[in-house]
């Protein structure tokens, strides 16, 4: 089903209230699994190498319980030997010299050894070639490897579905101080892919990337609004903001995009929060990619385009139900398929719509600040969001599972008396669920594990 027919099918259900002629680009919001994703940059790396006729899995190396893990490592040898166009040697994972001898009537044979560490799956591949006549095993019975590769993807819901579950509870609060008391949107991500999650933090004054040491939100890097754009000619009486981490799979590498209708444009920046270009309107995330919403004083509902011109064509009608936040996101499920879930609220009765492959439902008492996402990577998407109060006293971060067809379901609440400001949704760090950043009125920023 193209995005344009989708969304028309949600017009008909009259959930998201969204025009049928939406979208110019007929893709929908998708997420490649962890292991496509592992293969396609392993095979890329791997281009141009001897060709290899066979795949052999290495036994698993893993920081928790998995139950399934041969049948883990025999999958991703499949997934692995596909993108090479290569089979699997063997149905089961092999020790090195038992690899040699299972591959010794091909020329050459990749040898996958995976490892699960700290939420990631890691794999390497390397090409060996494999003696062929009696002289050439007796000189050369061990030949180094020609070629290795590496790639790496945080855990989702398929390669979850070999380990050991993950409960969904969230028992520890963290909380650190932060010198920025007005933040309003917040992005948690590794942007230099260097194993350790980084925090963006968006207020009405300034941008800062940092991560939490010793009970305070520690700045790496920070930029002041006024250097990215000046005062909107009309901005808003209660700002909209949004941050977007893009990926290292975008085509230029990994950016950050800011937006916020204080602000007459919003800002991609580098890493390191130095600017490379303006973009038009608030970012919100869309899969791997984003997408800009406006804004306008006189208007109950955001327009939608992409965020710069050089960006894939990406347009959206507006909605013509009143809406002030717009959710996106794309999880991956059990069978490596991709689930793309919308979100818009209602700001005149703290509904939240979702939709999902053609089934929608609502969740009553939503306030202004939502994410979506697989806290417990089990394919079964997690809506987080804020309480829809008058008092501050009286928030909290509210937890629902939904699965598609069937009504949401409220899994955990946890009371925030100093308000919630901005919430945001980290990758999986370790066998536990993913770590929910929140952002609160009292200038602090708490992690909920």
């Amino acid at each position: 089903m193209t995005l344009r027919h989708w969304l028309g099918a949600l017009a008909s259900l009259g959930v998201l209230g969204i025009s049928s002629a939406a979208f110019a680009d007929p893709a929908l919001p998708t997420r490649a699994s962890a292991m496509a994703t592992v293969a396609e940059r392993l095979s890329k790396e791997l281009a141009g190498a001897p060709p290899a006729g066979v795949v052999v899995a290495a036994p698993l190396r893993t920081d928790e319980s998995a139950p399934r893990g041969d049948e883990l490592v025999v999958r991703l040898g499949q997934v692995v030997g596909g993108a090479l166009g290569a089979s699997l040697a063997r149905p089961e994972p092999l020790a090195l010299p038992a690899a040699r001898s299972a591959a010794r009537r091909a020329d050459a044979f990749v040898y996958v050894q995976a490892e699960v560490l700290r939420g990631e799956l890691r794999v390497s591949a390397d090409v060996y070639p494999s003696p062929q006549g009696f002289w050439e095993r007796l000189l050369r019975p061990n030949p180094s490897p020609i070629r290795h590769a590496f790639a790496s993807a945080r855990l989702d819901a398929e390669v979850r579905g070999f380990l050991a579950p993950v409960p969904l509870v969230m028992g520890q609060i963290d909380r650190a101080k932060t010198e920025d008391r007005d933040v309003v949107a917040l992005a948690c991500g590794d942007l230099d892919a260097d194993g350790a999650l980084d925090l963006v933090t968006l207020g009405r004054r300034r941008i800062a990337r940092g991560r939490l040491r010793g009970g305070r939100f520690e700045t790496s890097h920070a930029i002041e609004w006024s250097a990215l754009s000046p005062i909107a000619p009309a901005p808003l009486r209660e700002p909209m903001a949004g941050v977007a981490i893009l990926s290292g799979t975008w085509p230029s590498g990994a950016f950050v995009d800011v937006g916020l209708t204080d602000r007459a444009s919003g800002m991609r920046l580098d890493r390191t929060l130095r600017p490379v270009k303006p973009i038009e309107g608030v970012p919100v995330s869309f899969g791997d990619r984003d997408v800009c919403a406006t804004y306008a004083p006189s208007e109950t509902t955001p327009t939608f385009a992409r965020c710069s011109q050089d960006d894939p064509q990406l347009e959206l009608a507006p909605l013509s139900n009143p809406t002030d936040i717009v959710t996106i996101e794309a999880l991956t499920t059990r069978s490596a398929g991709s689930l793309a879930i919308w979100a818009a609220r209602n700001p005149q009765t703290g509904e939240l719509r979702l939709v999902a492959n053609g089934f929608g439902t609502t969740i009553a008492g939503v306030g202004a600040q939502v994410a979506i996402a697989d806290l417990d990577t089990d394919g079964i998407p997690e809506i987080i969001s804020s309480a829809d109060v008058l008092s501050p006293s009286e928030d909290a971060l509210v937890v629902h599972s939904w699965r598609p067809g069937e009504a949401a379901q409220e899994r955990a609440r946890i009371p925030v008396p100093q308000g919630v400001r901005a919430i945001a949704v980290c990758p999986p760090e370790g066998a536990g669920a993913s770590p929910i950043a929140v952002a609160t009125a009292g200038a602090e920023i708490w992690v909920v594990r």
